[in-house]
């Protein structure tokens, strides 16, 4: 499975583009990283992606077919879409909410079977919170319902996971939980994930590639350790930042340290 976007371009009115000569690609079991200031797109960039916002210019593509030749059933088939998290007053169990992830697999009117009702509890299990599901969505915490509508976009069997800053909002351990489940999603499941993150060590820690976008320079793509770099970092955030190496386990790994002028 490989999903491309070729000549991307995207705005809500003729004069002022948002997205422009966007290429990317992501192949199987990897995972991808955008990384970019606020307001330059990156959610747009993903909904675009995904169609629920319509390309001006170019198309995203998996296996060579224009996602706009599909169906929107079988799009979503193929991928699973997390939105950023938002505390709603969610009524509903953990357990049926994740079950509404098999809609895409359901006619109009008819009801989850046996076997759809096994494909959620399968996917509650596959990001550790199978205890959870006779629990309200409105008493977990904000980590748990984070991985809640994980196992949702899970529950459709996608090839593609799509999640907008999955690890916003959350606490040191909770955002590790996070990036550990993606992580294991990809390696072991073979699915793809396309993740946008606020945090640089982040993509360095689970990114295979990343895009790096910018309000006033193009978009740059490649594999995350060379993408994200001092120069980079600097060109695109205006920040100063020092990549430190350190072993991990026999692993050589990067973290980024802000230089604070005095």
């Amino acid at each position: 499975m490989k999903m491309e976007v070729r000549d991307g371009e995207f705005g809500y009115t003729k004069d002022r583009l948002i997205l422009k000569d966007v290429n990317f690609s992501i192949n199987e079991g990897e995972i991808l990283t955008i990384l970019g200031p606020n307001g330059v797109g990156k959610t747009t960039l993903l909904k675009c992606t995904t169609s629920l916002f319509q390309w001006k210019k170019g198309a995203t593509y998996i296996d060579e077919i224009a996602l706009s030749s599909l169906g929107r059933n079988q799009v979503w088939k193929d991928m699973g879409y997390v939105p950023q998290s938002s505390r709603g007053a969610f009524a509903y169990r953990v357990f049926d909410m994740v079950l509404m992830g098999r809609s895409p697999h359901l006619n109009l009117f008819s009801l989850p079977t046996k076997k759809d009702k096994d494909i959620a509890l399968s996917s509650l299990n596959m990001v550790g919170i199978l205890d959870l599901k006779n629990r309200s969505c409105g008493e977990i915490s904000g980590g748990e319902m984070q991985l809640v509508l994980i196992a949702r976009a899970l529950a459709s069997q996608p090839r593609i996971l799509i999640l907008d800053e999955p690890e916003s909002h959350l606490d040191l351990k909770n955002q590790m939980v996070i990036l550990d489940v993606l992580k294991r999603v990809a390696k072991q499941e073979g699915i793809s994930c396309l993740i946008n993150t606020h945090y640089p060590d982040h993509a360095l820690q689970i990114g295979d590639m990343t895009l790096m976008m910018g309000k006033e320079s193009p978009a740059v793509f490649g594999k995350s350790d060379a993408v994200i770099s001092e120069d980079n970092l600097k060109k695109y955030f205006d920040v100063d930042v020092k990549l430190i190496s350190y072993d991990s386990d026999g692993k050589t790994m990067m973290t980024i340290v802000p230089q604070f002028n005095n």
